[in-house]
């Protein structure tokens, strides 16, 4: 279960890296948070 998390958490950040630089730290405090 955390495996699929963090693959789905690490492929929402390559697709919002593409999009928007801001949103990855946004994502990156969620998944320490969630960690």
């Amino acid at each position: 279960m955390i495996k699929r998390i963090k693959q789905g958490l690490n492929d929402g950040r390559q697709e919002i890296m593409k999009n928007n630089k801001g949103f990855t730290i946004i994502e990156m405090v969620i998944v320490i948070v969630i960690i």
